[in-house]
């Protein structure tokens, strides 16, 4: 078995037998100055957007690792979770497809926004299975117990696999520690300045979790602020600090001797002020920063996730505590997507109900 050509595998060559991966995404994907400008203050991106040939953003580099690992486990047979618009569902279901697995979708409500109808169609394109385990907004608890029966009945099929939300699992944290690496060397070639904050989406966290520990490795000073798109429930410094301590037990098990309670022990920064009403629900200050960086740089985020993030740097800088270099981790897909001419009539009735018509003939 050939090392991949990552970070994270040629710091520790040991990792190399140990964390197979399944190769997707183009790397390292590219940084760059954005002319978005605050009272002077300086802003970079780090174009995850760009990450994978048929579609980008932060799955790609957990999918890698993730499908990696289920491929050469003989798993056949993929299941995964996310909101009716999750980028991680779409993402899933069209590299593990291409992998060349039966891949699964269950799917809980969210707002309908135009975004969301998009990847809803674009989700029903590639043929996945779906699941839809209500039309309303449900309780936690329920929309839990529904998911977990669902899954119950299949666990003991040959070749199953579960993915949870957003691929966040000590795999898919890893996979953010190598993200980490890839910018420490970025940084070493003088590619972008160290930055005093970095601005990522925080929603099932292990994005978060794999930087913030992965800096701390490299030995970046940044401070890293997950800006929270999701609930309390999800989103909280335990879950990050529950999901590094998996990953450091796969690198020490490994054989990779790090300061563990070092680590875990540095505090987690979390922003709450962009959430909103509740998740997916677009707010005034996303909507602004959407339009902003599209006017100033002509690139396109969406409301749920990158649109809050960039926000929450835009009222950082505005109230002057964004001094320094600040890099925003740009977690949103930019390549087009696949949209079947049936795509709507492969959906199921209950989607098909949900959204009421195929939204590109309104």
């Amino acid at each position: 078995m050939s090392c991949p050509d990552l970070p994270l595998f040629q710091r520790w060559p040991q990792l190399c037998q140990r964390i197979p991966t399944h190769p997707i995404g183009h790397w390292p994907s590219p940084v760059t100055q954005l002319r978005l400008g605050i009272g002077g203050a300086e802003l970079w991106l780090k174009q995850d957007d760009q990450s994978g040939p048929l579609y980008g953003g932060n799955k790609v580099r957990k999918l890698e690792f993730i499908l990696g690992s289920a491929l050469s486990k003989g798993h056949t047979e993929l299941w995964t979770v996310g909101a009716v618009g999750s980028h991680h569902c779409l993402a899933t279901a069209i590299y593990a497809r291409e992998a060349g697995l039966d891949t699964h979708l269950i799917h809980f409500p969210q707002p309908l926004t135009d975004h969301v109808k998009r990847n809803i169609l674009a989700v029903a394109s590639t043929g996945a299975h779906l699941h839809l385990v209500s039309r309303q907004s449900l309780p936690v608890a329920i929309l839990r117990a529904r998911i977990a029966s669902l899954i119950a009945e299949r666990r003991e099929r040959p070749g199953f696999l579960f993915v949870p939300g957003g691929g966040s699992n000590d795999l898919g944290t890893l996979a953010f520690v190598n993200a980490a690496l890839e910018l420490a060397e970025q940084i070493r070639a003088a590619i972008l300045p160290t930055p005093r904050r970095l601005f990522v989406a925080a929603g099932t966290c292990s994005t978060l979790a794999g930087l913030w520990l992965g800096l701390a490795i490299a030995g970046l000073p940044t401070q890293v602020i997950g800006v929270r798109v999701v609930d309390r429930f999800l989103t909280n410094t335990a879950a990050v600090k529950v999901l590094a301590a998996r990953a450091l037990r796969v690198l020490m098990t490994a054989g990779v001797k790090l300061p563990a309670r070092k680590l875990l022990m540095r505090p987690v920064v979390l922003e709450h002020t962009q959430f909103g009403p509740g998740y997916g629900e677009p707010t005034r200050e996303a909507i602004d920063a959407l339009s902003a960086l599209e006017q100033s740089d002509g690139i396109r985020l969406e409301t749920t996730y990158t649109a809050k993030t960039l926000a929450a740097w835009m009222a950082a800088a505005r109230s002057g505590n964004a001094e320094g270099p600040s890099l925003f981790w740009n977690t949103f897909n930019s390549q087009p997507l696949r949209l079947a001419e049936d795509a709507f009539e492969r959906l199921p009735s209950a989607y098909q109900e949900m959204l009421g018509h195929d939204p590109r003939q309104t």
